[in-house]
């Protein structure tokens, strides 16, 4: 619970955060990172966390370890070259195999990328745990502001 001084504290800040158009100052006065844009979240940046371990937020409570184990292409870059190669892309993550999970929108937590939400649809297992996976299917690059 944050308290009413903080809140018009921490308001002003952003409002003042905002018009100067620093997300860095915000996220140093919240003490969160901020969260990835879409901008943020491409092939090579999946790429370099290829084998480290993303936080899978699967009840308000109860959270799993997933990995990241590949990084491709879409089945239908084989045919066609992608229009938009960093924004084309599948992901595969392994998890625990004592529960399976739903296909749904989760809450996904990674050191270096922060929080962020993504679809994942289980797609099989294997001895090692339960297979995920997330489609990301942007046509264009994103506007740059």
């Amino acid at each position: 619970m944050i308290s009413r001084r903080r809140f018009l504290t921490l308001g002003s800040s952003i409002a003042l955060t905002a018009g100067a158009g620093s997300l860095t100052s915000l996220q140093n006065l919240t003490g969160k990172k901020a969260e990835p844009t879409a901008a943020d979240l491409t092939r090579s940046t999946f790429a370099e966390l290829l084998h480290s371990a993303f936080r899978l937020h699967v009840e308000p409570l109860q959270q799993v370890e997933i990995e990241l184990i590949e990084v491709g292409e879409l089945p239908c870059a084989r045919v066609a070259p992608a229009v938009n190669p960093e924004g084309q892309f599948a992901l595969l993550f392994r998890g625990p195999s004592e529960r399976p999970f739903d296909q749904r929108t989760y809450r996904v937590e990674h050191p270096k990328l922060g929080e962020f939400a993504l679809f994942l649809v289980p797609v099989g297992q294997n001895d090692r745990g339960r297979l995920f996976e997330a489609v990301f299917n942007r046509l264009a690059e994103p506007p740059t502001s």
